[in-house]
C-alpha cells in the first residue's frame, strides 16, 4: 500500500513536471516565440512583477524592438506588434475580452457594454447605443450644440478670463477633468441632471478622489484577484475599505442623475435641448424598445434596465473625463512651449465663421463641422494622442479555438491571452519616424501612403468591434475646448510636476500637476 502511495506521488509529480514546465517550455506551439524571461515558459511572476513595479509598457516596447513582432509574456499571454497577423487578425477579427474587463470595470455589480467578454452580448449592447455616438448625429445635435455653448460660454471661458485678469496660474489637469466631464455627462443626462466641475470644486473633488483611489488598485483587482479575495477573506485587504466606499459613493452620485434625467422626461412635454439626456433617452429606446418616453413620470426609481443603464453612463463618463482630460493636458502642455504654434493655431481657428470669441456680445459658436475638419488642430490631437495615448496599456482579448497563426508563428491553441498596446503601435520607427517627438507636422506633411499608414497604426481609440464608442464625441468635445481657449488666451508654463506618462494601463502625467498662466491673445 505504501509503495502505491509513493508511485502514485511520483507520478503525479512527474506529470506535473512534464505539464507545467517541460511541456510549456519545450514542446508546446509557443515555445520558439521570443520571451520577456526565461521564467515567462511557465511562470507569470515576470509579468506581475512589471505590472506591480509600473515597467510594463516600456519593457514590452522595448522587447519589441529588439526580439520582434511578437513576444511571450507568460505561459499563455503573448504581446503583439504587428498589423498583418496581429492587430488586424485580433481586434478587426474580434476575438473575445478577457476575464480583464469585468474584473476592473464592473459598475453596480453588472458588466457594462466596455467589460463585456460575450461578442454577441457586447454587440446587443452596442447597437442599441450606437446612433447617438455616431458623428454625423453629434455634428448635427442641437442637443450637443447647446450643452456646447453652456459649458464654454458660462464656465470655462469665464474661469479662465478671471485668471488671465489676475495672472494667476491655473493647474490644468484637473480643470481639463472637469471640463470633459462636463462636456459629456451634461449631453449624456442633460444640464438640468447633470453636474458643474469646472465651478463645484468640492463636487470634483469628491469624484476625482473616489475615482482615482480606485483606479490605484488595478494590479489587486484585475492581476491577482484570487489572492486579493483569499486575504479578504481572513481579514487582510489589499483594497482598503474607504476605496469599496468611495466607489459606492460615485455611483450613487451616477445613479441619482440618472434618475432625475428620467424624471424629467416624464415631466416634461417639451425638454429644452440642454436639459434632454442624449445618452440615457437613446439606453431607454434602444435596451427598452421605448419610443415613448413622457411614461417615464410614474416609474421614479423602477425604470427598465435602470441599473444597466446607470452602469453604461458610468463606464462611459469614467472614459471620458480621463482619457480626454489627459489628451487636452499634454495639448496645452506642448503647445504652451510653442508661442509661435500657438500663433498659427489662432489664426486657424480665428478664420471660423463665426469665431469663438469671448466678449463679443453674445454666445456664438462656429458649425461643429467646420471646427473638427480643422487641419492644424486635428493634428495637434492626432500626436497628442499618439506620444500620450490616455490608455497605453495592453488590450487582452482571448485566441478562438481550435488554433491561429499570429506575429509569424502557427499553431497558437485557443484560450492564450494576446494583446496589442497603443504604447507600442504608436513608436513604430517605420511608420512615425522619430516616434518619441512630438510632432504634428507629420500629420500635415505626410504623402497620402504615409498618412493611409499612419492612420491605420493610430490606436488610440482601438479598433474593430470593440473600439471605444464615445470616440466622436471626444474629439468633438476636445475640439472645442481648444478652440474655446486658444481663440481667446495664449498660455505659458508657470509650474509642473514630473509630466512623463505614467506605465499602466489608464495613465496621464506622474506629476499630476501642470499650471499654466493665460493671457489675453491679441
Amino acid at each position: 500500500m505504501a509503495q502505491a502511495v509513493v508511485v502514485l506521488a511520483l507520478a503525479t509529480l512527474l506529470a506535473a513536471i512534464y505539464r507545467f514546465l517541460i511541456y510549456p517550455s519545450l514542446l508546446c506551439p509557443m515555445a520558439r516565440i521570443p520571451t520577456l524571461s526565461f521564467t515567462s515558459r511557465f511562470s507569470s511572476l515576470s509579468l506581475l512583477w512589471l505590472q506591480y513595479s509600473g515597467q510594463e509598457n516600456r519593457t514590452i516596447y522595448e522587447l519589441h524592438r529588439r526580439k520582434g513582432p511578437i513576444i511571450r509574456l507568460a505561459p499563455r499571454v503573448l504581446s503583439l506588434n504587428c498589423f498583418e497577423g496581429g492587430l488586424k487578425q485580433v481586434y478587426l477579427g474580434g476575438f473575445p475580452k478577457s476575464g480583464f474587463y469585468p474584473l476592473g470595470f464592473i459598475n453596480y455589480g453588472i458588466l457594462p457594454m466596455f467589460a463585456m467578454t460575450n461578442n454577441k452580448e457586447h454587440g446587443a449592447r452596442k447597437r442599441a447605443f450606437a446612433n447617438v455616438f455616431s458623428k454625423s448625429h453629434i455634428l448635427s445635435s442641437e442637443s450637443a450644440r447647446e450643452v456646447t455653448r453652456a459649458i464654454i460660454f458660462d464656465r470655462l471661458l469665464p474661469l479662465i478670463h478671471q485668471k488671465a485678469t489676475k495672472s494667476e496660474a491655473v493647474d490644468v489637469i484637473p480643470l481639463n477633468y472637469a471640463y470633459s466631464m462636463d462636456s459629456f455627462v451634461n449631453w449624456q443626462v442633460g444640464i438640468a441632471s447633470g453636474c458643474n466641475f469646472i465651478q463645484n470644486e468640492a463636487e470634483r473633488d469628491m469624484y476625482l478622489t473616489a475615482f482615482f483611489d480606485r483606479e490605484r488598485y488595478t494590479f489587486e483587482a484585475c492581476h491577482i484577484p484570487f489572492i486579493t479575495t483569499i486575504l479578504e477573506k481572513i481579514g487582510i485587504r489589499l483594497i482598503p475599505k474607504e476605496v469599496d466606499e468611495g466607489t459606492i459613493d460615485i455611483e450613487n452620485w451616477n445613479l441619482a442623475m440618472c434618475d432625475k434625467a428620467v424624471a424629467l422626461l416624464g415631466t416634461k412635454d417639451d425638454v429644452p435641448p440642454q436639459d434632454f439626456p442624449s445618452v440615457l433617452a437613446q439606453g431607454l429606446r434602444g435596451m427598452s424598445n421605448m419610443e415613448d418616453l413622457s411614461s417615464m413620470a410614474s416609474a421614479e426609481k423602477t425604470y427598465p434596465n435602470r441599473l444597466d443603464i446607470a452602469g453604461e453612463m458610468f463606464s462611459d463618463s469614467s472614459a471620458a473625463h480621463e482619457t480626454s482630460g489627459v489628451t487636452l493636458s499634454y495639448l496645452f502642455w506642448e503647445l504652451s512651449k510653442r508661442p509661435e504654434l500657438q500663433t498659427q493655431l489662432r489664426t486657424e481657428l480665428r478664420s471660423l465663421d463665426p469665431p469663438l470669441r469671448l466678449g463679443d456680445g453674445g454666445k456664438a459658436l462656429p458649425n461643429a463641422k467646420d471646427v473638427v475638419q480643422l487641419p492644424l488642430l486635428d493634428a495637434l490631437i492626432m500626436e497628442t494622442l499618439r506620444l500620450y495615448p490616455a490608455v497605453p496599456g495592453g488590450q487582452p482579448r482571448v485566441t478562438p479555438a481550435p488554433s491561429n497563426s499570429l506575429g509569424g508563428f502557427d499553431g497558437i491553441p485557443g484560450g492564450v491571452v494576446v494583446q496589442c498596446s497603443a504604447y507600442t503601435v504608436h513608436r513604430n520607427e517605420d511608420v512615425f519616424p522619430d516616434p518619441e517627438a512630438w510632432k504634428p507636422e507629420r500629420w500635415l506633411e505626410a504623402t497620402p501612403e504615409q498618412l493611409t499608414a499612419m492612420r491605420r497604426w493610430f490606436w488610440a481609440f482601438g479598433s474593430g468591434p470593440s473600439m471605444c464608442i464615445g470616440s466622436n464625441f471626444s474629439l468633438y468635445s476636445m475640439k472645442f475646448c481648444i478652440t474655446a481657449i486658444y481663440s481667446n488666451f495664449a498660455s505659458t508654463i508657470h509650474d509642473h510636476g514630473d509630466m512623463e506618462l505614467m506605465d499602466a494601463y489608464l495613465a496621464g502625467p506622474k506629476g499630476g500637476r501642470l499650471e499654466l498662466v493665460f493671457s489675453e491673445a491679441p
